[in-house]
């Protein structure tokens, strides 16, 4: 699973430019499901790409999926924050077996999966 969250609806609140936040006082209900069931009941296939840029929280969302991403060997496109997530990232990555490409900023990576 991507992340820990249980399949059941969730209320949402402060919609603006695409970006929410979970809360019992929202006024707008979503159905939560975690990618793996999708993907289970084949009404999505896996990802070819994941794109992470949580805040700082990138390195434990790699280890999060870990499993998966070894399994569906995604392009993975990281947007760090600061030298010790971006670090940890790097060695994740390479744990996994994928060749990294630094961008023309210093708080990205691409990671290519190894062949």
């Amino acid at each position: 699973m991507f992340f820990p969250i249980p399949h059941r609806a969730v209320k949402l609140e402060g919609i603006f430019c695409g970006q929410a936040v979970i809360s019992s006082r929202g006024d707008i209900t979503v159905e939560a499901v975690p990618i793996d069931d999708l993907i289970v009941r084949r009404e999505i296939p896996p990802p070819r790409l994941v794109e992470i840029d949580i805040e700082g929280a990138e390195a434990a969302a790699l280890k999060g999926a870990w499993e998966r991403l070894g399994r569906w060997r995604p392009l993975i496109c990281v947007g760090t924050h600061g030298p010790a997530v971006h670090n940890e990232c790097l060695s994740l990555l390479s744990e996994l077996s994928y060749e990294i490409s630094n961008t023309a900023r210093h708080d990205e990576l691409i990671a290519l999966p190894s062949p």
